[in-house]
């Protein structure tokens, strides 16, 4: 009987069943080639190789014969479970139901709080820029007049103009020209120069402007947050109320559910 042997160069052979289990040469590529046990397992096992080569060389499924049936199989990868989602109104409510029993009254009470916040700098705000302390008395021919309080308390009236670096500075309030040299305003009055003074030295002009600087500041920062307290009040109150109403509706389907019981018992 002979033994059919196909080496791995794919030369075929045919071997004397004396020859089983020996080696032998490939006179094409030179391997040395075991002739299996006819009909035995190992016989089965290099067809059964051969035809794994062969599948995964081509990418087509090999029939190997019986001994591939046999070959263990891998298993497939379990399938990932979903999360079940609530199908009803009543899952939805009871989803996350202890949760939603601690946090409905906090977020009532900060979202009450947001929305007197957001009330409250609504109607702050606007007064505060409104009601901004006025330097000025008046218009002059130059600028706005500014009745000053020196040391010796005297009143002493100025016009108040800016220079073109942004300096203020108080300029005698019958000047009939104005004119700047290395922007420090000159005003005359015929031909003779008028007192200027800059507006910082005047202790009543740093305090007002300070003052109105600080209360416009404290203004616009209340028109600020107040949109935000705006936008966060009403969500925290809306999520308190839609809490509130599922553990509700969760309290009287079991409040139910026991009467019926108690009705099927009686």
């Amino acid at each position: 009987m002979t033994i059919n042997v196909k080496c791995e160069c794919g030369r075929e052979h045919s071997a004397d069943e004396a020859m089983a289990s020996r080696t032998f040469t490939c006179d094409a590529c030179g391997r040395e080639v075991k002739v299996p046990v006819a009909g035995g397992p190992a016989g089965d096992l290099v067809t059964q190789m051969r035809a794994v080569q062969a599948e995964q060389a081509s990418g087509a499924p090999v029939d190997a014969g019986p001994a591939s049936s046999a070959m263990p199989k891998a298993k497939p990868a379990p399938a990932r479970a979903k999360r079940a989602r609530p199908k009803n109104a009543m899952e939805r409510a009871a989803h996350h139901l202890g949760v939603k029993k601690v946090l409905w009254i906090p977020a009532l009470a900060v979202g009450a709080l947001c929305s007197a916040l957001a009330l409250l700098c609504l109607v702050v705000g606007p007064v505060k820029l409104l009601t901004t302390p006025s330097l000025t008395s008046g218009e002059g021919k130059w600028g706005p007049i500014f009745i000053d309080e020196p040391a010796q308390g005297l009143e002493e009236k100025w016009e108040l103009v800016q220079a073109p670096d942004g300096r203020w500075w108080f300029i005698a309030t019958d000047a009939e020209t104005l004119e700047w040299e290395n922007g420090r305003p000159r005003p005359t009055q015929g031909a003779w120069d008028l007192p200027v003074r800059p507006a910082q030295q005047s202790v009543k002009f740093s305090r007002l402007s300070a003052a109105a600087e600080a209360q416009a500041g404290v203004g616009k920062r209340y028109l600020v947050f107040g949109p935000i307290f705006l936008v966060i009040g009403p969500v925290l109150l809306f999520l308190s109320l839609w809490m509130r109403r599922d553990i509700r509706l969760v309290a009287e389907a079991e409040k139910a559910e026991k009467t019926e019981k108690t009705t099927e018992s009686a």
